[in-house]
């Protein structure tokens, strides 16, 4: 479930909170934003958290664009996607760890 919030201490600069509709929107090319959102995430200027429901929400809106239409290989796409966001966002715990 990622670390916990003793991962961001020490000097992170800024923090930002990035919700699934933030994280799933480089996988849409549709989405407005996408390789903008792609390329602040990439860059390390910032540190992301967000929560573990993420991955779920990720998931759920993975399999929806796929029934409309909007995602070829939806099981590749939700495992590219974990797999990404793994690299650039920390799971803080809803219980605090």
């Amino acid at each position: 479930m990622g670390a916990g919030p003793e991962a961001l201490s020490g000097d992170v600069g800024v923090v930002a909170y990035v919700d699934s509709s933030a994280l799933v929107r480089p996988y849409l090319s549709d989405e407005d934003g996408h390789v903008a959102m792609r390329k602040r995430l990439e860059t390390g200027a910032e540190s992301f958290v967000s929560s573990p429901l993420t991955n779920v929400e990720l998931t759920a809106a993975v399999n929806a664009a796929s029934r409309h239409g909007r995602v070829a290989d939806p099981h590749a796409t939700i495992e590219k996607l974990l797999a990404y966001q793994r690299g650039f966002v920390l799971l803080i715990g809803l219980d605090g760890d």
